[in-house]
């Protein structure tokens, strides 16, 4: 019988010891869930409030850099959760690894993996749109520029006429 708080095995003693070491290990992958979700919450305010802010159009070239920070924690994170789902793929005894199912799922890992995987998809597709933010500024800008010599040019022409 599993629970938030508390867990009661009834099992032989040999037994004993895997089952709370799969308690233990279901316990541990909730909180790094938790702690990733905790992340990139901070992670998604903290760029949705940046992106809404009036900036000059010259701290707007820092999007870059911002956008790069977002794709490596996010990197990050989906190998970090990875690996955790590797560990329990190990699990080769079906017995144990319907056992720790049920413990994951009483205790609320699943549901915080979901969560995690939820803000890692909004994640990317946040790191798309300033990538692209970015790139319709620069373009915005060489057109600019563009404009710019020709304008240049064309006077130059007509004095030398």
């Amino acid at each position: 019988m599993v629970g938030w708080a508390a867990a009661l095995v009834y099992d032989k003693p040999d037994a004993t010891s895997a089952i709370i070491d799969l308690l233990e290990y279901a316990n541990t992958q909730l909180l790094e869930f938790r702690y990733y979700d905790e992340v990139l919450t901070n992670l998604l305010s903290n760029v949705y409030s940046s992106l809404e802010g009036n900036e000059s159009f010259l701290s707007r070239w820092r999007l870059p850099r911002r956008a790069g920070r977002v794709n490596r924690l996010r990197l990050d994170i989906m190998d970090l959760a990875e690996r955790t789902e590797y560990a329990v793929k190990f699990i080769s005894d079906t017995y144990y690894a319907r056992v720790y199912r049920v413990i994951s799922s009483k205790i609320g890992v699943n549901d915080y993996k979901a969560l995690v995987n939820e803000k890692l998809k909004t994640a990317g597709e946040l790191y798309g749109f300033m990538v692209s933010q970015f790139n319709e500024r620069r373009m915005f800008v060489l057109e600019l520029v563009v404009a710019v010599l020709v304008a240049l040019d064309v006077i130059l022409l007509l004095r030398w006429h």
